[in-house]
């Protein structure tokens, strides 16, 4: 009897039992053939199970030998401070100061002076942040770049507008546009504050409203210097312009064009010598009075 339960001991499970070298169900996976050759304490150590030769442990303990050696940066913890991060953003690579931060170089842009205070304050941010150099690098070139675009995009812009308030202002005043715009100039010129420029360099210099006020402020600056007065010599206008506003005025002077008008009047002759000498300064291209 007792052989009978020996026999049945030491028997192989029938098929699709735990046998065939299977592990039973949630056991322990079996030993491969080099495991098996390793001394019985060694065999029990589980991170030996998945070698299956010399040299793939060899590889493991090679790589394990470098590990050693290797620097090793801390997760953070929701509980760390200013001292814990610090420390971490140093072994992480972070500068060691703002002022070792090197600005971006960007095509089209000019250079980022280190002594910019702009640059210093940002680079200050960046250290704060815990930053990289190669981590801040594409942050900043990507800032940059949109600034770049946008500028573009507002000159752009300026220069449509120039080109609008230029059509519109030639085609009221016609010929007159270049006295005109003298006059408007040569205002801005005496009279205009450092925030009058700012506005025209930024957006008024393409407002035709403001240079139509400004022509007619200069062409009542030369209308009363044409009366006896000085205001025009404060102008720094052009002869052109000076010709132009003159022709303009005698064309409401009576007493002128009835001298020009009427080749009877003794002062016919010199009105007209008058009136042409104005038209070939006012008029570059040598444009003949009219009779």
């Amino acid at each position: 009897m007792n052989t009978y339960r020996r026999i049945l001991r030491d028997a192989a499970p029938p098929e699709g039992g735990n046998g065939g070298g299977q592990p039973p169900a949630g056991g322990t996976p079996p030993l491969n053939d080099f495991v098996k050759g390793l001394p019985a304490d060694l065999q029990t150590e589980k991170c030996l199970h998945n070698m299956t030769d010399a040299a793939t442990l060899a590889k493991g303990y090679v790589h394990a030998q470098k590990m050693i050696g290797a620097k090793r940066v801390e997760a953070p913890l929701p509980t760390w401070g200013d001292n814990e991060w610090n420390g971490f953003y140093e072994a992480a690579g972070r500068p060691k100061t703002p002022d070792a931060y090197v600005p971006p170089k960007i095509d089209g842009l000019p250079e980022i002076k280190t002594d910019d205070p702009r640059w210093k304050k940002t680079a200050e941010v960046l250290h704060k942040a815990g930053l990289t150099q190669r981590q801040a690098e594409p942050i900043l070139k990507s800032y940059l770049e949109g600034e770049m675009e946008v500028a573009k995009m507002q000159q752009q812009t300026a220069e449509q507008k120039r080109i609008e308030a230029e059509t519109a202002l030639k085609s009221e005043w016609g010929d007159k546009y270049d006295a005109n715009l003298d006059l408007a100039k040569a205002v801005v010129t005496k009279f205009g504050d450092e925030s009058l420029m700012t506005y025209i360099q930024e957006q008024g210099g393409n407002d035709p409203r403001l240079i139509k006020s400004l022509a007619r402020i200069g062409a009542a600056m030369m209308e009363d210097k044409s009366r006896g007065g000085n205001a025009g010599d404060a102008l720094q206008i052009t002869d052109a312009t000076r010709a132009t506003q003159e022709i303009n005025r005698l064309k409401t002077d009576k007493d002128f064009q009835s001298a020009l008008t009427n080749r009877d009047h003794p002062g016919h002759k010199a009105a007209v010598q008058q009136w042409q000498n104005l038209f070939k300064v006012a008029t570059p291209k040598g444009e003949v009075a009219p009779s």
